[in-house]
């Protein structure tokens, strides 16, 4: 924090860059939120993911590493990658209000120097290219906001360093029909904003949250898990590392990956051993599971999985009948 500016001036700041996702602190200054994910962030976030990236970097020198935080918002979690000493934290986001909001909270309150702040979009490739390579990727809460959620996996190829060093972090949410949750097809649904509850040009295809600033595309798709754990077998994620949260969540399914491209059973261990979170257990996931909710386990799940297979092979039966019929 710079010492020319007194506590008033940076109140001030706070109030005028309103409003604020998450709870941050320093010294002092407290930043407040009321909302619903800064109760959580602070109660199962903070803490879990500042363990997990401790663990993940145990054995590693912090100074030859890179992190990217994709769709960081106000920083909340490039607040916590910074604090670790890596090299070099690049957070992106496409929102101006959470650009200014993380420029704020991390260089002018903070005063990290190991942070990059970019305004851009993760499905511009060329953009996404000129950031370089990095050891570890952070993507929370992002996939499920892409028109082409497939492309995004493509372009991190792109990104993963030569060392071998490359963990990838992915939170996504499923917030569609049960049926489409527990389906063990690649099934995906379709999600189209309501232009009445955004603000923004919406020939560009990017809508704003007039709430907090977020930015969806206009139409995005919803995998479901089996898809995402189809999608990461595709492009060669051999170490898929499960979390669920301790306390759930009222409005969707969530899956918590911990990611890496060559198999790491003692990583499983050791994030077992050292995170004593009442709640949390980590896990090999299979696409079958979501908040501590296992599909083949539920026999109302079963009945559906069953259903839809069957349902599945009836189609393709007839379909292959009328073929021969032809």
């Amino acid at each position: 924090m710079k010492t020319t500016t007194s506590i008033e001036e940076l109140e001030n700041r706070i109030k005028l860059l309103e409003p604020w996702r998450y709870n941050h602190s320093y010294g002092e200054i407290l930043i407040k939120s009321d909302t619903f994910a800064a109760q959580l962030h602070d109660r199962f976030g903070k803490g879990l993911m500042r363990g997990i990236l401790t663990n993940l970097i145990a054995d590693k020198d912090p100074k030859e590493l890179r992190a990217l935080d994709l769709g960081c918002l106000e920083g909340h979690y490039t607040d916590i990658l910074c604090s670790l000493g890596l090299k070099e934290v690049v957070a992106v986001d496409v929102s101006e209000g959470h650009i200014e909001r993380a420029e704020f909270l991390l260089k002018e309150l903070k005063g990290y120097e190991n942070v990059t702040i970019v305004q851009g979009s993760v499905g511009d490739e060329n953009f996404m290219k000129s950031l370089g390579r990095f050891h570890i990727i952070l993507f929370h809460g992002l996939l499920y906001h892409l028109k082409d959620p497939l492309k995004i996996f493509d372009i991190l190829e792109g990104l993963i360093p030569d060392d071998g060093v490359f963990y990838l972090l992915l939170s996504t949410q499923y917030k569609m029909p049960y049926n489409l949750v527990v389906s063990p097809m690649p099934l995906a649904d379709l999600q189209i904003k309501p232009l009445e509850e955004v603000d923004g040009d919406h020939s560009s295809g990017l809508l704003y949250s007039p709430a907090d600033g977020s930015v969806f595309e206009r139409c995005s798709f919803r995998l479901n898990p089996s898809a995402v754990y189809r999608v990461l077998k595709l492009y060669g994620y051999q170490g898929l590392i499960a979390y669920d949260s301790p306390i759930g969540y009222d409005y969707s399914f969530h899956s918590n990956l911990v990611l890496t491209k060559r198999p790491q059973p003692s990583l499983l261990v050791n994030l077992n051993n050292h995170l004593k979170i009442p709640g949390v257990k980590f896990y090999e996931w299979d696409g079958a599971s979501v908040d501590s909710y296992r599909f083949n386990k539920k026999w109302i799940s079963k009945l559906l999985r069953f259903a839809i297979r069957l349902q599945f092979r009836i189609f393709k039966t007839l379909k292959l009948g009328r073929k021969n019929f032809r």
